[in-house]
C-alpha cells in the first residue's frame, strides 16, 4: 500500500478523523504549580509538544560552526550567514569553547532570548544510524522510533502511539472519566502521522485539521455542534464537511475539546503564522483543561533546494517568533511549568550549496528543546564541515531517540517498563541531563494513569411498557468494545409476570424491554430496575475479589450449555444470566445450574406453554467471587452473596449484612433447577440493608404458580450507581466470553478490514485465526445489526456489501470459536 494511503487509511481507521478548531488542521488520540515536589498529580498534567519541521531543515544555516566559518563560507559562497555586519549570525553562547560555540540564525532573535533566560535546550549533531535520505521514509523512521538497520526499518506503529497505548492501556479511541481527551492530538497536517499509529482500529489520536488561518479559530462551532451552513470551498473545507459527517455519528471526543476550548484562553497576542496560530490551539486547550499528553504541530517548506536564503529566512522567523509567543502565552497562563517543546526534522543539508541557491538532502541536523522546566545549554559539539559522506557531515553525537526517551522518562515519567514498550529501552542508559533535577520525573514512583473502570452500573425508576414491543434505549457512561449487559431483578410493580430480553448491544447503548409472556397483552405499569455493564474479560476487584464477565454469542438456546472459566473461582461464584439478542420474538428467560468454581450451565426456557424450541440466543453472563467487594476508592461499597436452598414463590427476604447509605441497587438470578416451571424472580421491599424476593412463575399452560421445589439465589448489591473498577487478569486459554487471547496478542486472533473508510463495499479478513467456522456481524453506532452472517469458513474473507448502508461509523464483530474481534469501519 502506498504510504499516504496507509496513513490516511490508519488515520480515519483510528477514530482520527481531521476537524477544525481555531482555522487550523487539528487531529485527536485550575493548574497547580510543580511547586516542591513531583507526585502524581503534577506528572499527570505534564505535556509534551512536538514541532515537525518537514522537508528536512537546513540545521547548518541555523546553527552556524563559528570555528570553522571559512570552511562553511567556502562550501557556501552564495548563502552563507554573514559574521559580521548586516545579516550576522547571533553568537548563542560566549562562555563555551570554541567548537561549541554556534551563530544562531540572525532571524532567530527570540530563541537568542529564550536561551539567555534558560528556556532553550540547543543539541547538536542529531541522526540515526544508516541516515536516510528521502523526505517520507526518514520522516517514517523518526516517527516510528526506527533507523536505517535492517531490525529497525519497518516499524508499522508510532514510537508516540506505543508509548501512549502502553501508559493508558485501552483507552486509546474514547473519552473516559480518567481521560476524558484524545491521547494525542495532531495540528497543521490533514494527513495523520505514523507517530500515533498503534496496532488495532482504534487511534491514539485526534486530526484537528485544515483551518482558517486568518480567522482566529473561526470554525470551532464545526465540533460538536450544528453543522456549518456554508463549508469553506476549499481542501480543508472537504476534509471539514467529511469531518463533521464522521463526528456527528462517531465521536465521543467533540463535545469535549469544545468544553475544553471554550473554558480555555490565550493571555497574549501571537504574530499572524500558521504555526502560532496552531501553537495558540495548544496553549488555549492546556489552559481550558485538557489532559492531552502529547500535541504534535507542523511546519512545511523547509525542502529548500533553491533559493534558500529567502525561503529560509521567512521560516526561521515564522519557528522563532512562534514558538516564543507560545512560551511567554504559557507563562502568562500560568502553565509554563506543564509544557516542554522540541523540534524535529526528518534529516538535514548538505554542507555545500547547489547550483540554485540553495542545499540538497542531507543527514545530520539539530533538535531545540523549550521550556522553564530544562537546564538550557547546548549539547554536543558542531557538525565537522571537513569529512563529508555526499556532502553530508559525519560527526553524529545524538541519537534522536536519546533525546526522545529523555522526555519520555524523565519528563512525562515513564518507567522501564513504558521504554520497552515503545522500543526505547537500549537508550534508557543514553539519556541526556535536559531537566532541571528538581523536575526530573521518579520513573519509579507508580502512577496509575489508566482506565480501571472497567464498567458501570445505573438505575431505572417508573419504566412502563406500552406494549410488546416498546423498547428503551440506556446510553452508556464510556465506550466499550465487548460490552457485558445484565438487567437487574425488576421491581414488584404489577402482578402480571414477566422477563426482560435485551438487544442492540453496542459501544455506546443497549436496547431492553419489559417481556411479558406471550399470552398476556405486552402491558406493563411502571417499574423500576437496575443494570450493570462490564468489559468482558477476567477482572480483579480492588479488595481482591474476582469477577469475570462474557458473552456467548449466538449459541444458547433450550438445550442446556456448559461454560467453564478459564482460570477457576475458589468457591461457586454467583453467576448472573441475561439474553441480550432477539433472534426470535418469544418471550424467553435463562436458567442456570451446576455452578460451581470451574463453570456453570445456562438454558433459555420458553412460557410453559409454547412449543420450548427457541432460536439460539446471545446470553451475557457475570460470575462473581462471593462476600464483600470493593469497587471505588477503597471503600466497601457491595457484596455478593447466596441463599440456601429455601426460596420459592413465597416471599423470603435477603439480608445484606450491612447497612448502605441509600437503598442499593439490586441484582439477583436463580442458581438452581430445581423446578422446570419457567420462573424469574421480582423483587419488593427494597430498603437499606435487605430487600424482599420471590419466583414468580407464568400461567400459559395452567393456573398453578406454586415452585415447592426450593430454589437457591445469588444476589449482588452496590451502594450507588456509578463505575466499577478493577484490573485485568491476563489469561493463557481462550474462553468463550467475547475476548481475545491476551497472553500473546501478536498471535491473538485478529481482523483486518479494507478499505477504511468505505463507500459501496468492503472486506473482512480473519487474521490468527485456527477456527473452522466463524459468524460475522456489522452493527450501526446504535447497536442496531445492519449485516450477519453465520457458519463461514475460518479463514475466509469475507465481501460486505454495503451500498445501502447510511453514512457512518459501524462496528465489525467476528466470532471465531471462543473468541471475538472487532474493528471499527467508516462509510462516507
Amino acid at each position: 500500500m502506498k504510504r499516504r494511503n496507509f496513513l490516511r487509511n490508519i488515520g480515519l481507521a483510528g477514530a482520527a478523523s481531521p476537524f477544525m478548531l481555531n482555522s487550523i488542521p487539528m487531529k485527536a488520540f485550575a493548574t497547580p504549580s510543580l511547586a516542591n515536589s513531583l507526585d502524581c498529580t503534577s506528572l499527570r498534567e505534564r505535556v509534551l509538544v512536538i514541532v515537525q519541521l518537514f522537508g528536512g531543515n537546513d540545521g547548518i544555516n541555523t546553527l552556524v560552526p563559528i570555528d570553522q566559518y571559512s570552511t562553511y563560507s567556502s562550501l557556501r559562497p552564495n548563502i552563507a550567514i554573514p559574521e559580521t555586519g548586516t545579516g550576522a549570525y547571533i553568537n548563542l553562547d560566549t562562555s563555551l569553547g570554541l567548537t561549541d560555540q554556534v551563530g544562531l540564525n540572525p532571524n532567530m532573535s527570540e530563541f537568542k532570548s529564550m536561551y539567555d533566560n534558560g528556556l532553550l535546550s540547543v543539541i547538536q549533531g542529531v541522526g540515526y544510524e544508516n541516515h536516510n535520505r528521502s523526505h517520507f521514509k526518514s520522516t517514517d523512521l523518526v516517527m516510528t522510533g526506527g533507523d536505517g538497520t535492517f531490525a529497525n526499518y519497518s516499524f508499522d506503529t508510532g514510537w508516540m502511539g506505543r508509548y501512549l497505548d502502553h501508559s493508558f492501556p485501552g483507552l486509546a479511541g474514547y473519552s473516559s472519566p480518567v481521560m476524558p481527551d484524545p491521547l494525542g492530538i495532531q495540528l497543521g497536517n490533514s494527513e495523520s502521522s505514523l507517530g500515533f499509529h498503534i496496532k488495532g482500529e482504534f487511534g491514539t489520536s485526534i486530526n484537528l485539521s485544515g483551518q482558517d488561518l486568518a480567522g482566529y479559530y473561526t470554525l470551532v462551532s464545526a465540533i460538536g455542534g450544528a453543522p456549518l451552513a456554508n463549508v469553506p470551498l476549499s481542501q480543508y473545507g472537504q476534509e471539514l464537511a467529511y469531518a463533521m459527517a464522521v463526528e456527528q455519528s462517531a465521536s465521543n471526543y467533540s463535545s469535549r475539546i469544545t468544553s475544553v476550548f471554550n473554558n480555555g484562553s490565550n493571555a497574549l497576542s501571537y504574530p499572524n503564522y500558521g504555526l502560532a496560530n496552531q501553537l495558540k490551539t495548544v496553549a488555549r486547550l492546556i489552559s481550558g483543561g485538557s489532559k492531552t499528553k502529547i500535541f504534535l504541530v507542523y511546519k512545511t517548506g523547509f525542502d529548500t533546494h533553491g533559493n534558500q536564503l529567502n525561503r529560509h529566512t521567512s521560516l526561521l522567523t515564522e519557528l522563532s517568533k512562534s514558538m516564543k509567543a507560545f512560551q511567554d502565552d504559557l507563562a502568562a497562563l500560568g502553565i509554563e511549568d506543564r509544557v516542554l517543546t522540541l523540534t524535529m526534522s526528518e534529516f538535514g543539508r548538505k554542507a555545500f550549496e547547489n547550483g540554485n541557491g540553495g542545499t540538497d538532502h542531507g543527514t545530520l541536523n539539530s533538535m531545540f528543546v523549550m521550556g522553564s522546566a530544562l537546564k538550557g545549554g547546548v549539547y554536543g559539539t558542531n557538525l565537522d564541515l571537513s569529512v563529508l559522506d555526499d556532502g553530508a557531515p559525519l560527526n553524529r553525537q545524538h541519537d534522536y531517540r536519546q533525546v526522545l526517551t529523555t522526555l519520555l522518562q524523565d519528563w512525562l515519567g515513564a518507567d522501564d517498563a513504558a521504554l520497552t514498550a515503545t522500543k526505547f529501552e537500549a537508550f534508557a542508559n543514553q539519556k541526556l541531563d535536559l531537566i532541571d533535577a528538581s523536575q526530573v520525573a521518579d520513573s519509579t514512583i507508580t502512577c496509575p494513569v489508566i482506565d480501571q473502570n472497567i464498567g458501570e452500573t445505573g438505575r431505572l425508576t417508573s419504566i412502563l411498557q406500552n406494549n410488546s414491543n416498546t423498547w428503551h434505549t440506556v446510553n452508556l457512561k464510556r465506550f466499550y468494545a465487548n460490552p457485558v449487559v445484565i438487567m437487574g431483578t425488576p421491581s414488584w410493580h404489577g402482578n402480571q409476570p414477566i422477563t426482560v430480553r435485551v438487544r442492540n448491544v453496542g459501544s455506546h447503548s443497549f436496547e431492553w424491554q419489559v417481556d411479558e409472556w406471550d399470552y398476556l397483552d405486552g402491558y406493563h405499569i411502571a417499574l423500576n430496575i437496575d443494570y450493570m455493564v462490564l468489559e468482558a474479560g477476567e477482572y480483579e476487584l480492588e479488595n481482591g475479589k474476582k469477577l469475570i464477565a462474557g458473552v456467548m454469542i449466538d449459541s444458547v438456546n433450550h438445550a442446556w450449555h456448559s461454560h467453564t472459566f478459564a482460570n477457576s473461582f475458589p468457591n461457586a461464584p454467583a453467576v448472573f444470566a441475561q439474553i441480550v439478542s432477539a433472534n426470535e420474538s418469544s418471550a424467553v428467560c435463562t436458567r442456570l445450574r451446576g455452578i460451581s468454581g470451574g463453570g456453570f450451565q445456562v438454558r433459555v426456557q420458553e412460557e410453559e406453554g409454547a412449543d420450548l424450541s427457541h432460536l439460539p440466543e446471545s446470553v451475557a453472563w457475570v460470575a462473581i467471587e462471593r462476600g464483600a467487594i470493593t469497587i471505588a476508592n477503597n471503600t466497601i461499597t457491595g457484596s455478593a452473596g447466596l441463599s440456601p436452598q429455601t426460596v420459592t414463590e413465597q416471599n423470603y427476604v435477603i439480608d445484606f449484612g450491612t447497612t448502605y447509605a441509600q437503598k442499593p441497587l439490586f441484582f439477583a438470578a436463580i442458581q438452581t433447577h430445581n423446578g422446570n416451571n419457567p420462573g424469574t424472580l421480582r423483587y419488593s421491599g427494597l430498603q437499606k440493608s435487605q430487600v424482599t424476593i420471590n419466583i414468580q412463575e407464568e400461567t400459559s399452560l395452567d393456573a398453578e404458580v406454586r415452585h415447592p421445589r426450593k430454589e437457591k439465589v445469588a444476589h449482588l448489591v452496590f451502594e450507588s450507581e456509578g463505575f466499577i473498577s478493577g484490573t485485568r487478569i491476563e489469561d493463557s486459554g481462550a474462553r468463550e466470553d467475547g475476548t481475545a487471547d491476551d497472553a500473546n496478542p501478536e498471535n491473538a486472533f485478529r481482523i483486518n478490514c479494507y478499505p477504511n473508510p468505505f463507500v459501496n463495499n468492503f472486506t473482512i479478513e480473519p487474521i490468527h485465526t485456527n477456527a473452522d467456522r466463524i459468524m460475522v456481524e456489522v452493527t450501526d453506532i446504535q447497536g442496531r445489526r445492519v449485516y450477519h452472517q453465520y457458519d463461514l469458513p475460518g479463514q475466509q474473507t469475507v465481501k460486505v456489501s454495503a451500498s445501502h448502508f447510511a453514512k457512518g461509523m459501524y462496528l465489525v464483530r467476528v466470532v471465531a470459536e471462543d473468541h471475538v474481534a472487532t474493528f471499527k469501519m467508516i462509510k462516507k
